[in-house]
């Protein structure tokens, strides 16, 4: 709900590759105290929102360490507040554990970018330098995107290895999910792992949630048997791809390596991908460079992206190892598995955000059926109550309004005061109950509920008939929003933040 609710303000609209963001970014902090409280008031108060994220971190870090060239130097900048913001730059990357040669490396590179830069007139050059440090901190994750390769020799094969505890069973059955769903393959499930007890059920019941085919299990089978098996299967079945989730140790050893080299030459793997853990910090760089000098990686798979950990080995991986970061594991459900994209990163660290990684959160989450009923209804002005429950419902498939504000460009604190004022998971949860707690009928005529009955629905939630109120005037506010701003798009006009505003005052005026 939230990320539709948004929709219409910040003129964004999601298609199948891209979203498009027109004054949401720039724009935001000089409405954001009148304008879109009208969306807020009918949340109850919670605690603040605590995303646990290692780019929350290193975020506001960065924000720290540059916060005062924003305010420096409207025309000029000297040499010595320059290197007081790079100084801030180095304690906060070495805080977040990026290792201590590829911060210095970072730092001369910056460094060198900076002075080579010419600053146009118009332009203040603190706002060079911060640019210069977010195209800067793209090419140190790594420029430009790696995808999955998904051409090959049908079927398409993938080997994922990693160490004992990383994650890695799990990201088999997530890239087999995000492969069904962004790209429709038809994927086989095979586990390797006859060492660690229930390796191979587990995988079985992962895939039997994601409704993905998982080759039966034979007691007994060696891994090399279990390939061979693997592969009649695929071939008979038609299957486009297979993910072998290989056996892990609790360190990198001989014997570990000695079998995956052995399976990767049977196997003739499109991609051997690397499971890390990111909240290992500087010990995933170390098995990642210990993986990658036996049998080479074609891609990393970094997990626990939303952990607590200071998160230095994203940021240092590529640079470390020269084999590139493509899926980030950012939750425990089969959507939460993200395109490691270098320039979205940068954006979400210098806290501008990340919109298409949003938007590609929620073709996965939502399909595109689900997404494109919702949108048609609320296009064609039959934004009802029944419409208004299924936004809320689709929140909570995203993650609910904590993890998708983690997307939008705005800083931790400003996110903290959105929840202060109540755009919270509880108060989804709250509005989700009194919904419920009314009739098809009623959801779909709003207009219809009266007093005894706003007292049977808030009673049967256990709350005041105030909730009801603010609930009912919410979404009228709301309603308000997507009519405007579906009259401004038939008029041929870009609904901007400003605009809207005007449309929906002239509205409120007439009722």
């Amino acid at each position: 709900m939230v990320w539709r609710a948004l929709r219409p303000l910040a003129s964004l609209r999601v298609t199948n590759q891209a979203v498009h963001l027109q004054t949401l970014t720039n724009r935001w902090p000089k409405h954001s105290s009148n304008r879109f409280v009208m969306f807020t008031r009918g949340f109850r108060p919670s605690a603040p929102v605590h995303v646990g994220s290692f780019m929350d971190s290193l975020s506001g870090s960065m924000s720290n360490a540059l916060g005062g060239l924003r305010s420096a130097g409207e025309t000029t900048l000297d040499r010595s507040e320059v290197e007081q913001a790079l100084e801030k730059v180095r304690t906060a990357l070495l805080q977040s554990d990026v290792e201590y040669t590829l911060t210095e490396r970072f730092l001369d590179d910056l460094r060198e970018s900076i002075i080579g830069t010419a600053v146009p007139k118009d332009v203040p050059p603190a706002g060079v330098v911060i640019k210069t440090v977010q195209d800067e901190l793209t090419a140190f994750l790594g420029a430009e995107s790696s995808n999955l390769t998904l051409r090959g020799r049908t079927p398409v094969s993938y080997l994922v290895v990693g160490i004992q505890g990383s994650g890695k069973t799990t990201t088999c059955a997530k890239v087999a999910y995000r492969l069904k769903q962004l790209e429709n393959k038809r994927v086989l499930l095979v586990s390797l792992d006859t060492r660690r007890p229930a390796a191979q059920q587990q995988l079985a019941v992962l895939g039997k949630s994601a409704q993905i085919d998982t080759l039966p299990i034979v007691k007994g089978q060696e891994p090399l048997e279990i390939v061979q098996r693997a592969k009649k299967a695929a071939e008979e079945g038609l299957y486009d791809m297979v993910i072998y989730d290989s056996a892990g140790r609790l360190n990198v050893d001989d014997e570990l390596m000695d079998e995956i080299d052995i399976l990767s030459t049977t196997i003739e793997p499109a991609e051997t991908l690397l499971v890390a853990d990111a909240m290992t910090g500087q010990q995933a760089v170390t098995i990642a460079k210990g993986f990658h000098s036996r049998v080479p990686c074609s891609g990393i798979v970094l997990t626990r992206v939303d952990g607590d950990a200071r998160g230095g080995a994203a940021v240092s991986m590529r640079a470390a190892t020269g084999v590139p970061i493509k899926l980030i594991g950012v939750g425990e459900a089969l959507q939460d598995l993200e395109t490691f994209v270098p320039e979205r990163i940068a954006k979400r660290i210098m806290g501008d955000g990340d919109l298409l990684s949003l938007a590609e959160r929620a073709r996965l989450a939502l399909g595109e059926k689900e997404s494109q009923e919702l949108g048609e209804a609320i296009a064609q002005d039959k934004f009802d109550l029944n419409v208004y429950l299924k936004q809320i419902r689709q929140g909570q498939k995203l993650g609910g309004a904590e993890k998708v504000m983690s997307y939008m460009p705005w800083s931790k604190s400003e996110r903290d005061k959105l929840a202060e004022a109540g755009m919270s998971d509880e108060g989804l949860a709250l509005e989700e109950s009194l919904l419920m707690a009314m009739t098809d009928e009623e959801r779909a005529n709003p207009s219809t509920l009266r007093g005894p009955r706003k007292k049977a629905i808030a009673k049967s939630c256990s709350q005041s008939i105030h909730e009801v109120h603010k609930l009912l005037k919410k979404y009228e506010m709301a309603k308000m929003a997507y009519e405007s701003f579906n009259q401004m798009k038939k008029e041929g006009k870009t609904p901007s933040l400003p605009e809207l505003a005007k449309v929906m005052a002239k509205k409120r005026g007439k009722r």
